[in-house]
């Protein structure tokens, strides 16, 4: 042990003594002030740092072979060292780098959010101020016994009453062609892009042969839609017959009231 000892001093005489007289003056430091920790702090430290110190430079020599100088190995190890503060900073500087990205990405996404909000209010404002210039325009272009014009949800409802299909057949007559033009023109106004053509009956018939008339006089107005203007416009037609009455079919009066034809109008500018 004590020939160990003797080499390890000429091997490594400037990191042993430095680490020697590092740890004589941390326990004479000690000696002097055992119940103030504080004191001794800075001692202990320096210690233990040119303790590592001779054992890397220990270690450097046994890597390299001990003919490596200990200057030379001193010098080694300070180069690790910076590299390996480099390395550290690096490893910091990605982490606070991608730091950053995330709280940019987090940000951009917030204020992605906030954009299709704004449009979204933006668009269902536009969709508000729209559908009433259809409304208006709607009602005052139709008389009351020619039509009713109301809103239904996101959707404009036109409800034709006079139509006045003859009587089991679903050609159109004449007479319903102005008041189709009418449908032409809010549909413009709104900027449609869907309608739903419903077909409705009175109670007078059977169930199947009104079903069966209603579908195809709802789908005689949807031709018409088709093939006067709005061909690129999603449209679809329903006959539901006489299961959806507005008013009793016992009179002659109920019974004009529920054969009508229903126009729903939905606008392409509402956001979902």
């Amino acid at each position: 042990m004590a020939q160990k000892m003797i080499r390890l001093k000429r091997l490594l005489q400037i990191s042993f003594k430095a680490a020697q007289l590092s740890l004589k003056t941390a326990e004479s430091i000690i000696s002097t002030n055992v119940r103030n920790p504080e004191g001794y702090k800075t001692a202990v430290a320096k210690a233990n740092l040119d303790t590592i110190q001779l054992s890397n430079v220990m270690a450097t020599i046994a890597e390299n072979g001990k003919n490596l100088a200990e200057p030379v190995a001193i010098k080694m190890v300070s180069q690790n060292k910076a590299i390996s503060g480099l390395e550290t900073n690096l490893v910091k500087v990605t982490a606070q780098d991608e730091a950053n990205q995330t709280a940019m990405q987090l940000e951009n996404d917030k204020l992605s959010s906030t954009n299709d909000a704004n449009a979204k209010k933006l668009n269902n404002a536009n969709y508000k101020v729209q559908i009433q210039r259809a409304l208006e325009k709607a009602r005052s272009q139709f008389s009351k016994s020619e039509a009713d014009a109301y809103q239904q949800g996101e959707n404009l409802v036109i409800r034709l009453k006079q139509i006045n299909f003859a009587s089991g057949k679903s050609d159109l007559p004449a007479s319903a062609i102005p008041s189709l033009a009418k449908v032409l023109d809010v549909a413009k106004t709104l900027n449609t892009s869907h309608i739903t053509v419903e077909g409705h009956t009175d109670s007078v018939g059977g169930e199947v042969e009104n079903r069966t008339i209603s579908e195809s006089r709802a789908s005689s107005v949807a031709t018409y839609f088709k093939s006067n203007g709005l061909s690129d416009v999603e449209i679809q037609s329903e006959g539901y017959g006489y299961s959806k009455p507005l008013t009793t079919n016992k009179t002659k009066e109920g019974r004009a009231q529920n054969r009508r034809v229903d126009i729903i109008l939905s606008p392409n500018t509402l956001t979902q």
